[in-house]
């Protein structure tokens, strides 16, 4: 019987893989194909491809190139069985954390939403309970603190620039990172060593914009201490804030946006806007500019605004 013998390259177009990925499965004796004796170019046999086909289903469970050159070794059945089985498992521990990942970015979705429209507002809501590590001293990074600061950083984006403004005892800022709660759950003890606890509790919250050019301070929170004052309503603990965005200008200067609260207690159950503008570092988010952004952006002239 003719057997008809290919080429590399178009068995490498077939199995959109690269040359070399193939040379690789020769060298490890996954497939052999045959050299012609007049040129010396492999040539490959429609074997060949359909061993391919089974390395490319082990490539998209996620086997790495050993672990597919090794579960192809396998004869045995039940071997091949346990390696599936250790990958469903690591398959649905990475589905389960794409997923966590998913419902963060929906949540930062929603905030950067709210910031675009509410930037200078004030209203009263409960915060969400989150813990705080702070591991900056002014804008000098903690000696002690690096080792715990990696972890954290480690679990981005479910931790988030943030600080806590002490207005109860000085005046000092306590810089670091911040994580809710909510998403504490399955965390190596170690990882709440040194960690202060932010309860949910009624706040006073509000948008505002910091950067390289204008510090973050407890100055930020005037206009929230102003209606306070205006209100009769008592401070009840330190303000706190966490970063909902970061960007940088032409000019290498950082814009930020942070969505800050400021537990108090008092009646008070609608707050009106005070004047003010957007941030230029919420300008031109996007260099089409919807119907629906235009409308709210006239509308908030309307409210005293301007863009």
């Amino acid at each position: 019987m003719n057997r008809e013998k290919y080429k590399i390259g178009k068995i490498s177009e077939l199995m959109g893989v690269t040359p070399e990925a193939l040379r690789y499965y020769e060298r490890e004796g996954v497939i052999s194909p045959e050299k012609s004796s007049a040129s010396g170019y492999r040539q490959y046999s429609a074997w060949d491809v359909h061993i391919l086909i089974r390395t490319r289903t082990y490539r998209r469970y996620g086997f790495t190139l050993e672990e597919t050159v090794h579960a192809l070794d396998q004869s045995s059945l039940s071997e091949a069985n346990e390696l599936l089985r250790q990958k469903e498992t690591q398959l649905e521990e990475t589905i389960k954390e794409q997923r966590r990942l998913l419902k963060q970015l929906k949540h930062d979705r929603a905030t950067l939403r709210d910031a675009l429209v509410n930037i200078g507002k004030l209203r009263v809501e409960k915060c969400p309970a989150m813990h705080f590590i702070d591991t900056q001293r002014s804008y000098n990074i903690m000696d002690d603190r690096v080792d715990l600061y990696r972890a954290w950083i480690d679990r981005v984006p479910f931790t988030a620039s943030g600080g806590i403004f002490e207005v109860l005892k000085g005046r000092d800022l306590r810089y670091g990172l911040m994580i809710e709660d909510r998403n504490l759950k399955g965390l190596d003890p170690s990882f709440m060593t040194n960690t202060f606890p932010i309860p949910s509790q009624k706040c006073l919250t509000t948008f505002f914009e910091s950067g390289s050019e204008e510090e973050l301070c407890v100055d930020m929170f005037s206009t929230v201490f102003d209606f306070m004052q205006r209100r009769g309503l008592t401070l009840t603990g330190d303000p706190f804030a966490k970063a909902v965005f970061m960007t940088k200008d032409e000019r290498g200067a950082y814009h930020s946006i942070y969505q800050g609260w400021v537990p108090f207690e008092g009646d008070c159950e609608y707050c009106c806007p005070p004047p003010g503008q957007l941030p230029k570092a919420l300008r031109g988010l996007s260099p089409r500019t919807s119907r629906r952004r235009r409308k709210r952006a006239r509308a908030l002239r309307r409210n005293g605004h301007r863009p």
